[in-house]
């Protein structure tokens, strides 16, 4: 029997008085509750983290973990809820806090059977936690000093025979523990490069000393795995008050046969976000500010987070109900109100039309289209305009522009007639409105030359399984599994046999070259792409073979294991597939993503508005997938119509959409804007009008003149389709649009489209061939107006607005003051290009 000194229970209960008597004293808490309400532990070792948990009149939680006071008894010790065991037997113990209390069963068994040490499930926990196999330190590729390490503990024999034998046997030293290295380098008893990362007397260093002492015993090959891990709570509304506010975590380890095991104390523990406050190694959540954030827990290879929610008073903030169209303004006001940012009101019709124009087709409206707009008294005007530019074109093109950007069609690894028609189909996708779960099932099961079969150029573009594998991940599941290539994924619960079973789905995947001699294609030779069924892929490390994803499906003899994955894929069940979807969606018309980066979908990147990405998705699902009618949704929301600029009550807000995000605008929506400016809408309407003149009068047969005729129509659409960068198949990767961001489409990340500023840019607007040609087509195109009709038409083709009397005052005495008439208008121009609000969406 352990005693336990009653001195030390006299203090710790009248510590925890002090505290409860300090701390929430102005809160009134109706109810108090602990978690679990029976508590059993059994072994010398066993322990566990109570959770106490205080509920305000209007059922707010307030955790009381810290404070709460636990009657003393010698069966356990209790300290800030955490519970180890003394001596056999069964007790009800109270909680208190204030006048609050409630029951607490206790049971402990075997507290002086010795339990020894698990490697893998307490020793290599311990490694991780204290960052020893982290990729910074030992667990590096070929690790750091002596000791390699597998990162995160993903391989337990090879850390094992590393810890046991390595180096001379000096890591670990049974018959004087303390002088184990993994004992003295990380306590600094020696010069250790990491630093320091344990103390003597804490829980992680004696189970490492302890593990050494039993002569650095492995689990036998009957242990029980870990099958699940839980945290508790898993999501919260924390406030936050004067001394800031504080959560407790739990976490249960749940194994194959049956039992689970509270690992609390050696658990990882990182915040998504760490602005917003902090977490102790003893998983105790610290806030400071307003926000949200993830509490990232890692327990050897599995990755789980709970949400948090931190929110705190604002002095003199008052809630102004916005005007709400649909759901997406419900959601997102819900969340807005919750953390008490105040949205943005409308914007006005000009910066309404610029944006929308940009959104839907990539392009600046004309004078004519700014002119109609802006007179229209029709209510609805706005929605009405959306209708129209959905069905344009140019909608088609401009938004086939960033899903071509995804699957890397080029012209590196793509002919020029290939790349259009592969382009071409992916925008005859859009302007048909196909499903977009069919779209991807038809391009993921894609066969035959890849001349006549545009689809089948993925494969192309794409020669290498894991390279599919990869893009598919990224593109349709937002997740980046390229790490669990060589290890399980660090960041989420993805693992290298994961990585290797959605690999084996595309592994039967053959490319037929015309040219047998080459491996690789060049992009003129023919390509076949067809399959070999039944070929699969192992596990490089294991050497076991992989089942194709999902592997639990049952599958016929050579049957394409590609059908399988895109089904599984594109089902209205998938956990990803949607809400990668209508993500994307969202960050193209809102400049970021409910969850950014828009390909990281994992648990610890929260969304910043669950709620909304959820019903997005659902309703992208029930609508059968239909990528206009989300895209529709967003823009007549009064969410996507808010004014950029900021108020004192959500000036701070970056992720939760309370007003419009000011961004640069594409690359190549920015030449074409310059373009529409400099030469106006006159050359495209005219190359238009040939285009439908000319299939007019086309006639039926094959004679001679419809063999011109038809030549000529050729020549007007591809000069037409050459006109606008925003319309084209592949990119044209001049100086100007690569200074301004425009992805060379080499990898499948939507973070190879760049749209930070630089100094190149800058160099471009002085001095480009671009900018020298249109400010010379503007000299001709303003250069017979009248003062009057130059300042409108030059604001109403840059900002879809007419100009200010003192932007109408600035160009005329810049027009007297100058001799050369033509020349001032030049430079009008250049400085409206170099505005701010020219080159930015706002």
């Amino acid at each position: 029997m352990k005693n336990v000194p009653v001195l030390h229970l006299i203090a710790s209960s009248l510590c925890a008085i002090l505290l409860a008597s300090n701390s929430h004293a102005e809160i009134p808490f109706d109810r108090i509750e602990v978690e679990p309400t029976q508590l059993t532990l059994a072994g010398e070792r066993a322990t566990a983290q109570i959770l106490v948990t205080g509920y305000t009149p209007n059922n707010t939680p307030i955790d009381l973990t810290q404070h709460a006071v636990f009657s003393p008894t010698p069966l356990v010790e209790i300290e800030s809820g955490y519970v180890k065991p003394q001596q056999d037997g069964s007790v009800v113990i109270d909680v208190r806090y204030r006048h609050h209390r409630t029951p607490l069963n206790i049971t402990i068994t075997g507290s002086t059977d010795p339990t020894p040490i698990s490697f893998r499930w307490e020793t290599l926990a311990v490694l991780t936690k204290q960052g020893c196999n982290g990729g910074a330190c030992h667990g590096k590729p070929n690790g750091r000093g002596a000791l390699e390490l597998s990162l995160n503990a993903f391989d337990p024999k090879l850390d094992q025979e590393n810890l046991v034998r390595g180096s001379w046997v000096r890591f670990t030293t049974p018959l004087v523990p303390e002088q184990s290295l993994i004992l003295k380098k990380p306590t600094l008893a020696i010069p250790h490069g990491g630093g320091k990362r344990l103390r003597k007397g804490t829980e992680p260093y004696e189970i490492l000393r302890r593990w050494v002492e039993e002569g650095c015993q492995v689990d036998n090959e009957t242990a029980p795995d870990c099958v699940a891990v839980q945290v508790e709570p898993k999501s919260r509304v924390l406030p936050i008050h004067d001394d800031g506010g504080r959560q407790q975590m739990q976490v249960i380890a749940s194994f194959s046969d049956g039992s689970s095991r509270d690992v609390t104390r050696i658990a990882s523990y990182t915040l998504s976000d760490p602005s917003v406050g902090d977490v102790t190694p003893t998983g105790v959540v610290l806030a400071n500010q307003r926000g949200q954030t993830a509490v990232v827990v890692r327990y050897l290879d599995r990755v789980v987070a709970a949400k948090l929610t931190l929110i705190r008073d604002i002095p003199g903030f008052e809630w102004n109900p916005p005007n709400e169209t649909n759901y997406v303004d419900q959601l997102v006001n819900n969340k807005l109100r919750q953390l008490q940012y105040q949205p943005a009101n409308t914007c006005d019709d000009a910066t309404f039309l610029r944006r929308v124009s940009l959104d839907i087709r990539g392009l600046l409206p004309t004078v004519a289209e700014a002119r109609t707009f802006l007179s229209d008294k029709n209510p609805h005007k706005r929605s009405t305009l959306i209708d129209r530019w959905l069905e344009s074109p140019e909608y088609a093109s401009h938004w086939s522009l960033r899903m071509a950007d995804l699957l890397r069609i080029n012209r590196e690894s793509l002919s020029k007639d290939r790349a259009t028609a592969y382009s071409s189909w992916v925008a005859d996708s859009i302007a048909d409105n196909m499903p977009y779960d069919r779209f991807v099932r038809e391009l993921l099961t894609a066969s035959g030359t890849t001349s006549e079969v545009p689809a089948a150029n993925f494969y192309r573009v794409a020669p290498e399984t894991k390279q599919v594998s990869e893009s598919v991940a990224q593109i349709f599941m937002g997740s980046r599994i390229m790490c669990a290539q060589c290890h399980n994924h660090p960041y989420e619960s993805w693992t290298q046999d994961n990585y290797y079973q959605i690999a084996s789905a595309f592994h039967e995947v053959d490319r037929s070259v015309d040219d047998p001699k080459k491996k690789l294609p060049a992009p003129d030779n023919e390509v076949t792409v067809g399959l070999t069924t039944g070929r699969r892929l192992s596990n490089p490390r294991t050497g076991i073979e992989q089942k194709p994803w999902p592997t639990e499906l049952e599958r016929q003899e050579n049957e394409d294991s590609r059908i399988a994955f895109a089904n599984w894929l594109t089902s209205s069940d998938n956990p990803y597939f949607a809400r990668v979807a209508v993500n994307r969606i969202w960050s193209q018309l809102m400049g970021r993503g409910i969850v950014e980066p828009i390909d990281d979908f994992r648990s610890s990147n929260p969304a910043a508005n669950d709620q909304l990405l959820d019903a997005l998705a659902a309703d992208f699902i029930n609508a059968g997938f239909d990528r206009k009618h989300i895209i529709r949704k967003i823009l007549n929301s009064q969410t996507y119509q808010r004014k950029s600029e900021t108020t004192p009550f959500n000036k701070s807000d970056e992720t939760l959409f309370s007003h419009a995000r000011i961004r640069l605008l594409s690359a190549e929506a920015i030449q074409d804007a310059i373009r529409r400016l400099c030469e106006g809408a006159t050359a495209w309407e005219q190359l238009t009008a040939k285009v439908n003149a000319i299939e007019t009068s086309l006639p039926k047969d094959d004679s001679d003149a419809s063999s011109e005729l038809r030549t000529e129509l050729n020549k007007a659409k591809q000069k037409r389709a050459g006109y606008f960068m925003t319309q084209q198949p592949y990119p044209h990767l001049t100086t100007f649009l690569k200074a301004f961001g425009q992805p060379e489409r080499k990898t499948a990340c939507a973070c190879e489209r760049r749209d930070e500023v630089s100094l190149d840019q800058a160099l471009q607007l002085m001095n480009s061939p671009l900018i020298r040609q249109q400010v010379n087509h503007a000299r001709q195109r303003f250069g017979q107006m009248s003062d009057q009709e130059l300042t409108d038409q030059l604001y109403l083709s840059a900002f879809s607005r007419f100009p200010k009397p003192q932007e109408v005052q600035a160009i005329l005495d810049h027009l007297e003051a100058t001799h050369d008439r033509e020349q001032a208008i030049e430079d009008i121009v250049w400085a409206l290009i170099n505005t701010n609000e020219f080159l930015f969406q706002h």
